[in-house]
């Protein structure tokens, strides 16, 4: 099977009529033009993601935008779907001649890829600007040391553009000194208070009151989500400013008592249902909800600026704030008993996988904690997640499983040794190894006639391990002779 491609991933987010021309950002983009990287990197609700989307849309260059989540915190994925983004970007069928580099067996060193991506881009003789949108999400080291060879490689036609919550690990210090990024930050995204006035006179807000202006900028700090807050308040008369506070605890108290509250009950479980979502299909949300106006719900969560974003995409396609799908999913608990909300997470995770979309279902239900269901599809996928080259995210999902305490199968422990192997992680999988000799003491797995395909795989990985390691060489002989003996017992 192969896994599933989201093409909205790839597509510029769409700006809404009221968001404000910041001029002065264009600017500083605007210089950022003559250094090979521009880091905008802010908490969330700072309008990142924004001021790019108008930067990208008033370019007349070719534009690569990859939004990321979680689950793309994968070597393999990541640079999959930013090849595929440029590609499309290009339309010059970049991903199927790099496409073989994945697809070998084993794949080609991640060095090779990218150097054959940077040769790619070299050729092409326009200038291109490449955005990759939440990086917060990315951790894996290997993809940051790749993004790293990315960046000081670069061809000078092109300009990457990363948009981060968090402070990234790239070498930023060596990069500064060598005047290749432009850095935009807290101090250049909060709004000025003649910006908080043009945002509010786009919204139809009539203000005859300077006082409550300064106080909405003193209040928020000229944070843009709540400032957006605000206005939603003054518009219904409920915005107190001495009592206004940016601090998270707030902001989701501010989203349900007055954004949620204030909608009508069918629409109020429609918002907490989806929001487990990542991305809101509108037959997806009919599934989920058991509606038939998915569509129009979200057309008008969007008309109403109800932080509901939709995504440029041949098929529409929408998503949640994401404070805001984080304030409504710890509204699950309010709305539904504890077996009302496993039911609704099992059902989001059967929709994903019948679509295809096994990564995401397994990583929803984990969320859960419904350990049980997500076992059973790791063993159903399992040859598809290696195939794939999906292996960081095996290694993260059977890591979260063994904290847990849950028991996991012979085979998946054995193949998240074989993953750790790959990953060159052999003291972990040498003590994984270890656990499996412990366990056939106490139940003599290795034994049973089911289990002695994955017992030899176990032995003969074990003798490579060893070597590798370099410990006991008078054990890898005794571990070869047994195995040809055609006997488990070492």
């Amino acid at each position: 099977m192969d896994t599933i491609w989201l093409n909205s991933k790839t597509k510029v987010p769409s700006i809404t009529k009221t968001a404000v021309i910041r001029e002065r950002l264009h600017q500083l983009l605007e210089e950022g033009n003559s250094t090979k990287l521009t880091i905008v990197q802010a908490p969330a609700g700072y309008g990142k993601t924004t001021i790019l989307s108008q930067w990208i849309n008033q370019l007349d260059e070719n534009t690569s935008w990859l939004s990321l989540e979680a689950i793309d915190n994968d070597p393999i994925r990541f640079w999959k779907y930013l090849i595929q983004s440029v590609s499309d970007t290009l339309n010059n069928h970049l991903d199927t001649r790099l496409s073989p580099l994945f697809t070998s067996h084993p794949h080609s060193p991640f060095e090779l890829i990218i150097d054959s991506l940077l040769n790619e881009l070299d050729s092409i003789k326009e200038n291109l600007h490449i955005i990759i949108d939440d990086y917060h999400f990315i951790e894996h080291p290997f993809i940051n040391d790749l993004m790293i060879r990315f960046i000081e490689y670069l061809p000078s036609n092109v300009r990457v553009y990363i948009i981060s919550r968090t402070k990234i690990s790239l070498p930023i210090s060596r990069w500064r000194v060598k005047s290749w990024i432009t850095e935009i930050g807290i101090a250049e995204l909060s709004f000025t208070y003649e910006e908080i006035v043009d945002l509010y006179e786009k919204k139809n807000l009539l203000l005859y009151d300077d006082r409550l202006l300064q106080n909405v900028l003193d209040k928020t700090e000229g944070w843009a989500a709540g400032i957006q807050l605000a206005s939603l308040s003054i518009k219904t008369n409920t915005l107190h400013t001495d009592h206004f506070d940016g601090t998270h605890p707030f902001v989701a108290e501010f989203l349900i008592k007055e954004i949620l509250d204030s909608l009508p009950l069918n629409t109020q479980h429609f918002l907490v249902q989806t929001s487990i979502l990542n991305m809101l299909e509108p037959d997806d949300c009919n599934s989920l909800t058991n509606r038939l106006d998915s569509y129009d719900v979200l057309v008008e969560l969007v008309e109403k600026g109800i932080f509901t974003i939709q995504l440029f995409s041949k098929t529409p396609v929408f998503r949640y704030h994401h404070l805001f799908a984080d304030a409504l999913q710890a509204e699950l608990k309010n709305f539904y008993t504890e077996e009302e909300v496993m039911a609704i997470y099992k059902r989001a995770g059967n929709l994903l996988c019948k679509k295809g979309d096994y990564i995401a279902a397994i990583e929803l239900v984990l969320q859960q904690q419904l350990f049980v269901l997500a076992d059973s599809w790791i063993t159903t996928y399992l040859v598809d997640i290696f195939t794939t080259g999906q292996i960081a995210t095996f290694v993260r999902w059977v890591d979260l499983l063994r904290i847990k305490k849950y028991p996991l199968p012979i085979e998946t422990i054995v193949m998240y040794t074989i993953a750790l192997t790959s990953l060159s992680d052999l003291q972990k999988a040498n003590q994984i190894l270890t656990e499996l000799d412990q366990r056939h003491t106490v139940d003599q797995w290795m034994d049973h006639p089911d289990n002695q395909g994955v017992a030899s795989i176990m032995i003969t990985l074990k003798a490579y391990i060893i070597t590798a390691i370099g410990d006991e060489k008078a054990q890898t002989v005794e571990i070869i002779l047994t195995q040809l003996k055609g006997t488990s017992e070492f």
